[in-house]
């Protein structure tokens, strides 16, 4: 017959039977377990059994370093996570939910596409001696997706003149906020002026 005590002293019994389900623990706990049966009585406390439950922390969302991006709509960025604190064998997991259910990847890199409209993610770690975030204390990580703007229009005057006249080329729909940058070239020109206008 197996007891489990919480004491040393064997006087706080807590269960009878060969296997113990202890409560919810909070700190790393001890248990002592005796044994009797026919012809063998029960330990006494010096020799009754200690059994240490270790309880390891839960990661904090201060245990995880990871920045907000920013990028444009329907373009791909990496989101990375690191930590200071959990140094042996961190696994960092991402979730598209608060609730931590809905698994977007697993690693400490994670790479974003196809957005079109500002999304977060809530990531958690956990390692040697730690365990993962609970649900609201993941580290939240917003990748903010800027629209698009309108493809420029150029304004027709000024597109058609003689040899060795000059002229100006201006934006006809011009965005507030938007920075027009004018180009030798479709790819791999070289930037010649900056504004609605050029030159």
């Amino acid at each position: 017959v197996f007891r489990w005590y919480r004491d040393a002293s064997l006087t706080d019994f807590a269960f009878q039977g060969p296997i113990f389900t202890s409560p919810a623990l909070t700190l790393t706990t001890k248990y002592y377990v005796t044994v009797s049966g026919t012809n063998a009585c029960a330990n006494d406390v010096v020799s009754a059994k200690v059994i240490t439950v270790t309880v390891n922390r839960n990661a904090g969302v201060t245990d995880i370093i990871s920045a907000d991006e920013t990028i444009c709509s329907g373009t791909n960025t990496q989101l990375t996570a690191s930590s200071a604190t959990v140094t042996g064998n961190p696994v960092f997991t991402w979730y598209r939910d608060a609730a931590l259910t809905d698994v977007a990847f697993v690693g400490d890199k994670m790479p974003v596409s196809g957005l079109a409209a500002t999304t977060k993610f809530y990531v958690t770690v956990k390692g040697d001696g730690v365990c993962a975030n609970l649900p609201g204390s993941a580290k939240v990580v917003t990748v903010n997706v800027n629209p698009l703007p309108n493809v420029p229009i150029i304004s027709t005057t000024g597109t058609a003149i003689c040899s060795g006249n000059t002229t100006v080329l201006t934006i006809q729909n011009p965005q507030t906020g938007v920075i027009y940058e004018w180009y030798t070239a479709a790819t791999g020109g070289t930037l010649v002026n900056t504004g609605i206008s050029f030159p």
